[in-house]
């Protein structure tokens, strides 16, 4: 448990990610009676790097933050390209974009960078010696940061201060923020905080979650909040995080590293030395999807936007062998 404690405090979390599940092309489904099919997982390279985090453009082009710094790959993670030269060959341990299309980076030592095209450039922007461990940035390009051991702190343009927005949170890891309303933030140390003006004050949500350490936050329909957390599972908030509904039905391993929700409301949950589970009912019921998935310490899960289903584990990243979507017809529709 103190190993995957110390490995995950470089974690990011906190980003809201849409995946889509995979069926056959072109056969006819109903979207809400049809299970899905199963996932099939192929190695995709990476395979001397811990994948910390991964991060998409609309056009396509991934980014993987590894402890050997950062990658991507203009092919559906066939061929990854080192890009670490402007990152000083750092940790990279999460991303974030702003309004304007800019990319934040957050590195475990180094700080965080920003680059304004594309990843091809990445200029240092504060918070020097900082282990930066999740990025979030609210609709007036505020950006929050946690960090491990130093608690949570914030900046707004140009970029060239830094404050902390809790004096109290010293000696907590923050790897998950999620920014839910234009002052509304949530933040995973241990335990789930919410601010309710801007990150001037934070106040400690436990009701039925207690002091588990909180790995991924994920927001979804009608209000609800998802917590994934160390050993104890995945959680659940109706009412913004007053009060919190554990739910582990089927998952053999509790110990959740990332969270991610599709536009059906599917989550999958990546998990330390647990491969990855499903949930097609709100995470009621768990169901293990790691067939092929061979390295079963997984950092993070997300989708590419023409439908790949990504895994950053302990060592490489994984990519489902579909990449395909139900839509609101029934049909199956590639996406290229």
């Amino acid at each position: 448990m103190n190993h995957l404690k110390e490995i995950l405090s470089v974690l990011t979390a906190s980003f809201f990610i849409i995946i889509s599940a995979c069926t056959s092309e072109d056969k006819i489904v109903n979207p809400g009676t049809t299970p899905p099919p199963e996932i099939i997982w192929m190695q995709k390279g990476l395979d001397t790097c811990r994948i910390y985090s991964l991060f998409f453009l609309i056009d396509g082009k991934i980014f993987a933050g590894t402890d050997k710094g950062l990658f991507y790959s203009s092919d559906n993670g066939e061929i990854w390209i080192d890009i670490n030269q402007d990152l000083l060959n750092t940790a990279v341990t999460c991303f974030c974009m702003q309004p304007d299309g800019s990319i934040l980076a957050g590195t475990s030592n180094k700080g965080i960078f920003v680059s304004t095209d594309d990843g091809s450039i990445w200029q240092y922007i504060g918070m020097e010696n900082m282990n930066i461990t999740s990025i979030a940035i609210d609709s007036h390009e505020k950006i929050f940061t946690g960090t491990r051991g130093n608690g949570i702190f914030n900046s707004i343009p140009p970029y060239d201060e830094w404050w902390s927005s809790n004096p109290d949170f010293n000696n907590q890891t923050f790897s998950a923020l999620l920014i839910t309303s234009p002052n509304t933030i949530f933040a995973g140390g241990t335990g789930a905080y919410r601010s309710d003006d801007n990150g001037r004050t934070w106040n400690f949500k436990d009701n039925g979650l207690g002091n588990w350490s909180v790995y991924s936050l994920v927001s979804g329909k009608e209000g609800k909040i998802y917590a994934g957390t160390d050993v104890g599972g995945f959680f659940r908030s109706t009412d913004n995080g007053e009060s919190w509904l554990r739910s582990n039905s089927g998952m053999s391993n509790t110990e959740i590293t990332s969270l991610a929700i599709n536009e059906d409301g599917h989550f999958f949950s990546g998990t330390w030395r647990g491969g990855v589970y499903r949930s097609t009912n709100d995470g009621n019921d768990w169901t293990l999807a790691d067939s092929g998935l061979t390295n079963k310490s997984v950092y993070s899960v997300a989708v590419s936007p023409n439908g790949y289903l990504f895994a950053g584990t302990f060592r490489g990243i994984f990519r489902t062998e579909s990449k395909c979507t139900i839509s609101s017809s029934g049909i199956s529709n590639n996406k290229n």
